[in-house]
């Protein structure tokens, strides 16, 4: 029985397993279709300079890749193409996962720019809200100033309200608490 036959190992209808010097031999075949060959022969698809980049163009084997899997036999290129199977399904797994995972980062990059673009309105809302109360403010003061020059407008503080006659912080006034910013006189 040679080495290269096809069906070697096998029984009719039955597997056979392999002993492990035909393992280790089946690996040792295989290994002239591993890598790149220092072949000047740029037509030799395992040669080291062969330009891939044509491929498209030069489609299909050469006469030196066609001498190349001759020699290496049909048994030992069944099994280069049983191990290089799982190889191509591994990496093109891990290629997939790698991309999967490249578009969830960017659809998280948008959802963050998004929400970034959001508070940015936010912040310029309340810019625009804070520079209209200080103008209003200046404004208030500027005709106090005006109508009771005698006022000493100092005192007066945005962040104050005035609650039952007494300015106080406005973060602390409850619910339940008259606010008597009408009663203007009484402050």
């Amino acid at each position: 029985m040679g080495v290269d036959k096809i069906g070697e190992g096998y029984e009719k209808g039955k597997k056979k397993r392999m002993a492990i010097d035909e393992v280790e031999k089946a690996f040792k075949s295989q290994l002239s279709l591993h890598g790149y060959k220092g072949s000047e022969d740029l037509s030799l698809l395992w040669s080291e300079e062969y330009p891939f980049t044509a491929l498209a163009e030069d489609y299909g084997p050469s006469p030196a890749d066609v001498k190349l899997v001759t020699e290496a036999g049909a048994l030992t290129v069944s099994r280069f193409m049983q191990v290089m199977g799982p190889r191509m399904m591994s990496m093109g797994q891990t290629q997939e996962k790698m991309l999967l995972r490249m578009f969830d980062e960017k659809a998280d990059v948008s959802k963050i720019e998004s929400l970034l673009k959001e508070k940015e309105d936010i912040v310029s809302s309340l810019t625009t809200t804070i520079e209209t109360k200080e103008y209003e403010r200046f404004e208030v003061v500027s005709q106090v100033r005006v109508i009771a020059p005698y006022v000493d407008v100092s005192k007066m503080d945005v962040t104050k309200v005035v609650v039952n006659g007494v300015m106080v912080d406005d973060n602390i006034v409850g619910q339940d608490e008259e606010c008597v910013g009408e009663s203007f006189g009484k402050v």
